[in-house]
């Protein structure tokens, strides 16, 4: 029995260093990387929307990918006004868009001094955005909750810390 408990308190212990050290840290830099993603992603969307050309695409390939929900991956190719060709892929949901077909032309929006920056619509880059920005409140609340959990740990972390460098 006496054994059994220290076992339970240290990998208590062990659990809380995880998730100070590991966990709650990762999560932070997920949350930087994810708003640096946003932030790009908000400028493509800012640049098609003012700046956008529509043009027709065709489509090259039609995949469908299997998982929770059946999605489509499309590969379509268009030429921009500097006259090069372009490809580019994207993902829509699999209801409604069961016509799209190897071949078929689309309507596409695209940046006219960047044409790499495009998409299907700019219905498409938005809700890309939407998706984005869940992403990183979702990171940001999990971030926060743990620091909230183990402020005192953390607290205690940096006193230490402290007096350390007070002594040296």
């Amino acid at each position: 029995m006496r054994w059994a408990s220290l076992f339970d308190r240290q990998a208590e212990r062990l659990r809380n260093l995880l998730a100070m050290y590991i966990l709650a840290p990762a999560f932070l830099v997920g949350t930087l990387i994810g708003a640096w993603t946003l932030f790009g992603a908000c400028l493509s969307y800012r640049a098609l929307s003012t700046h956008g050309v529509d043009a027709n695409a065709r489509l090259l390939q039609v995949a469908e990918i299997e998982g929770k929900t059946k999605r489509l991956a499309v590969t379509f190719s268009f030429t921009a006004s500097d006259g090069r060709l372009y490809v580019s892929k994207a993902l829509f949901s699999r209801n409604g868009k069961s016509s799209l077909r190897p071949g078929h032309l689309m309507k596409i929006v695209y940046q006219r001094d960047l044409p790499t920056n495009n998409a299907p619509s700019l219905s498409y880059r938005r809700q890309e955005l939407r998706a984005h920005i869940f992403v990183v409140v979702l990171a940001l609340c999990v971030t926060w909750i743990l620091g909230c959990v183990y402020r005192h740990d953390y607290k205690s972390a940096y006193e230490s810390v402290r007096r350390r460098a007070a002594y040296a």
